[in-house]
């Protein structure tokens, strides 16, 4: 009773954060979101859950929501309107991933398993898994035919989407697996976790490209490749971007973010990432320059998760404070090398 009340009352504060845009101390602004999705309980005696993954359909239209009550919720993007919820993991979900068709929804979470979706009827379609340890994070190759998977296990999976056998396992740097991306030609796929490593393999030969040593001082976060696919951005708990050349492995320049964890990172156009982390913020950063240059604000917890959609100019985030917002990125802060949506 006492934790609804209490949500009850965060969802009344969300509700009345005033659109605006203000000069910040960096030289930046702060934006106010263009919509806020304040997410409902799914009975009556629930509380509205923990937001830890977010993914927006390939063609933009629809949202995927997931966190702490181990419902996966798809909503209309323009609308913020609830389309269905899926039912189904019994424990929190970490990750949801629309196919590269947008036909199909995976979602992966505390329970082990990692389900398939049909995203027009919202029926299961397959469970890839039996039970192991938690799966973390996933990612699907940019030709559609990979799906792989992270968690706390010291073994990356990647499936066939077409069978859903697993076609190969590789061996991971650390057994608490946080961040994983491919490249984005798929050739390539680097992931990093609780040891600070940063492992990269090549897909096709199955051997290791690039390995970080010492990438981070503490637990990695996020992963993401630039649009170009000549770099690697890396953050965590250190609250440090290290970008990296793909090329020879090598770190070409690293600034620190912030003083609170970093919990998300993403390359929203070839010199730009965005971040996302404790301090309930998202920052745009200048990777040439390592400069703050905008920051949407609004969130009132952590800020978990992040999306991108390249053709609509729009950011999404998702937060512990049980909502998700929709950012609409100032026009002169993107150029025309976009990333792609996750």
């Amino acid at each position: 009773m006492k934790a609804a009340f209490l949500h009850g009352l965060l969802l009344i504060a969300v509700s009345l954060v005033a659109v605006a845009t203000t000069t910040d101390v960096m030289g930046g602004e702060t934006s106010a979101p263009a919509r806020v999705i304040a997410l409902e309980p799914m009975t009556a005696r629930d509380v509205p859950p923990v937001v830890s993954t977010v993914a927006i359909s390939p063609d933009g239209k629809l949202l995927a929501i997931a966190g702490d009550d181990h419902f996966v919720r798809i909503h209309n993007l323009a609308t913020g309107e609830r389309v269905r919820a899926l039912g189904g993991h019994p424990d929190w979900v970490r990750a949801v991933r629309f196919s590269v068709d947008g036909n199909t929804l995976a979602s992966g979470g505390d329970d082990g398993r990692i389900r398939l979706w049909d995203v027009a009827t919202g029926r299961l379609k397959k469970t890839l898994t039996e039970p192991r340890k938690v799966v973390y994070n996933l990612a699907y190759s940019a030709d559609g035919k990979h799906l792989a998977e992270i968690g706390f296990e010291e073994t990356m999976r990647m499936y066939d989407t077409a069978t859903g056998a697993i076609n190969f396992e590789f061996a991971c740097p650390c057994k608490d697996m946080r961040a994983i991306d491919f490249s984005p030609d798929g050739k390539f796929l680097a992931a990093g976790g609780r040891n600070g490593q940063i492992r990269i393999w090549n897909v096709a030969g199955h051997g290791v490209k690039h390995e970080m040593m010492v990438a981070h001082r503490r637990r990695i976060r996020g992963v993401a490749f630039s649009p170009d696919g000549t770099q690697l951005a890396s953050t965590g708990d250190d609250g440090r971007i290290r970008i990296w050349d793909m090329n020879t492995g090598e770190e070409k320049t690293s600034f620190i973010a912030r003083s609170a964890k970093v919990h998300a990172i993403l390359f929203y156009d070839r010199d730009r990432v965005a971040t996302a982390g404790s301090d309930n913020h998202i920052k745009l950063w200048n990777t040439t320059t390592g400069r703050e240059i905008h920051r949407f604000t609004g969130h009132t917890g952590s800020v978990s998760t992040m999306a991108w959609d390249a053709s609509q100019g729009i950011l999404v985030s998702g937060s512990f404070d049980t909502t998700v917002r929709v950012w609409a990125m100032p026009r002169e802060l993107r150029d025309n090398n976009t990333a792609r949506n996750d």
